[in-house]
């Protein structure tokens, strides 16, 4: 447990404050659907913690360096579309997966990291045997999940420390440091250009058509079962 602390950040004695996220779970002991707070960090503030100790400075010379490489889904981003002249916006990547930890379940991973640095943090982790079982596939607990993330993109769209949770409730009694900085200037903003995953994760995580289905299984193009590995006419 140590080495995975160490490893993944997670210790409870971390510098980041745990943010709860409520959310429908199934109880494995019962059965039921229950709600019960999930710990997540946000996006935000994982990120404000890296640039401060690398220095925007540093960050707007490594982004300069590479906009040549950048891609056209970093331009026409609204993020950087609506940023006043000469605003530092960072291109962002999302990853998740899952990972066997035991037996019969897997942990759903969620990951963000400057697409410039190469920084990965893992901003939360869901159990997959306690997502929510009502006949949604586990949607209801994902809801929860996107709305969060949401919520995080949208405060680094703006470039400022959100004045409430991601629900619009006020800050806990708990999150003071999160209060204290509510409506403060980051001196950054940043889009989220990729979202990285396996096609387990694009079609049961996502949302998107499985590679199982006869219309559509590609979630890129509209090519049906049969069709899908017929390359005729295809360059490299």
């Amino acid at each position: 447990h140590r080495q995975f602390d160490k490893a993944t950040g997670s210790s409870l004695h971390s510098a980041h404050e745990f943010y709860p996220v409520r959310m429908p779970t199934a109880s494995r002991a019962t059965a039921d659907r229950i709600i019960k707070d999930v710990p997540m960090l946000p996006l935000h503030e994982v990120l404000h913690q890296e640039f401060t100790d690398l220095g925007l400075d540093r960050v707007r010379e490594l982004l300069a360096e590479s906009r040549d490489r950048l891609p056209p889904s970093y331009w026409a981003h609204p993020a950087v579309v609506s940023a006043p002249p000469g605003s530092l916006v960072v291109p962002l990547s999302i990853y998740m997966d899952s990972v066997p930890f035991v037996w019969h379940d897997t942990a759903l991973g969620i990951w963000a990291y400057g697409t410039l640095f190469g920084k990965h943090h893992l901003v939360g982790v869901l159990r997959k045997s306690e997502a929510c079982q009502c006949s949604c596939r586990g949607w209801c607990t994902m809801h929860c999940v996107f709305q969060f993330l949401r919520w995080c993109f949208v405060t680094m769209m703006a470039g400022r420390f959100p004045q409430a949770r991601h629900d619009g409730s006020p800050f806990k009694d708990t999150e003071s440091n999160r209060a204290g900085t509510a409506g403060s200037d980051m001196g950054w903003r940043a889009a989220v250009v990729f979202v990285k995953g396996d096609w387990a994760e694009i079609a049961n995580t996502l949302g998107f058509s499985p590679w199982n289905v006869v219309q559509y299984p590609c979630f890129l193009c509209e090519s049906t079962r049969e069709g899908l590995f017929d390359y005729v006419g295809l360059s490299p």
